[in-house]
């Protein structure tokens, strides 16, 4: 089975971003390219928790960084798909202090072998 290597970039909060470079397989990237696919046409929305409205901009807001409390729903709201494809991919994005709020980019390549020099 073919293997990838797959690079997420991720906005913890005003432009600090975090990275994560993993492995992973054919099958399980074949499981997540529809969420990422939903996640790549995510679209603002407005709530109004608060008693006034509020746009919401974030695509992927987790830890400390989601605000369910005015009105900004979870990638579980946001999106569709299995708890097992929600977990396939959350073990592969960074995370960072206090969470992450965006999904920058998501890049994948084959695997390659790599020589380790020091």
């Amino acid at each position: 089975m073919k293997k990838y290597e797959i690079t997420i970039i991720a906005d913890t909060n005003d432009a600090d971003y975090v990275t994560s470079i993993n492995e992973i397989c054919e099958s399980d990237l074949l499981k997540i390219r529809p969420l990422i696919e939903q996640v790549s046409n995510f679209k603002t929305y407005k709530s109004n928790e608060c008693g006034y409205e509020m746009e919401h901009n974030h695509n992927w807001s987790i830890g400390d960084s989601y605000r369910g409390d005015l009105g900004e729903k979870s990638p579980r709201e946001l999106y569709k798909a299995t708890e097992e494809v929600f977990q396939i991919l959350e073990e592969l994005i960074p995370c960072g202090e206090y969470g992450i709020h965006t999904l920058e980019s998501i890049e994948i390549s084959p695997l390659q072998k790599k020589e380790q020099l020091l």
